[in-house]
C-alpha cells in the first residue's frame, strides 16, 4: 500500500481461486461451450481504430482464428487458462506493426482464462 501526493491510496488486492469439488455440480474436466471472448474483444476494440489496415487485419484474423464459440474444459476456462491461436497472432501483430498502426495497448498475458494468473 502506498500513499499518493493527491491524498489517495494505491494498493493491490490479492485474490486466489480454487476448485472445491464437494460444492460443485461438475468437475474441472467437464467440457463447456461459451462465447469466444478473445474474438469478441478483438471485434469490439477494432471499432475504435479508424484504419483500413486495422479493419483488414481484424477481419482476416477473425476469419482464420475467431469462431463465435469455443469449447474447453471448465478447468481451462476458469483456472488454468488455455492457449488461443487468435491471441497468439494478435500479440505478434501488435508487437510487429503496433507502433506503425498507432496501436497503443499491450496484451499482458499469453493465454486466456477467467481467473487464471
Amino acid at each position: 500500500m502506498s500513499w499518493n501526493s493527491n491524498d489517495t491510496v494505491t494498493f493491490m488486492q490479492t485474490r486466489t481461486w480454487k476448485f472445491v469439488p464437494e460444492r460443485s455440480n461438475g468437475i474441472l474436466t467437464d467440457e463447456v461451450t461459451t462465447v469466444n471472448t478473445i474474438a469478441a474483444a478483438v471485434r469490439y476494440i477494432s471499432h475504435n481504430y479508424n484504419s483500413f489496415l486495422v479493419t483488414l487485419a481484424t477481419n482476416g484474423l477473425l476469419r482464420n482464428y475467431g469462431s463465435v464459440s469455443v469449447t474447453k474444459t471448465a478447468g481451462e476456462l476458469l483456472l488454468d487458462g488455455y492457449d488461443d491461436p487468435l491471441l497468439d497472432q494478435l500479440i505478434q501483430i501488435i508487437d510487429t506493426l503496433g507502433p506503425s498502426l498507432n496501436l497503443t495497448f499491450n496484451i499482458p498475458f499469453d493465454k486466456f482464462g477467467w481467473f487464471s494468473e
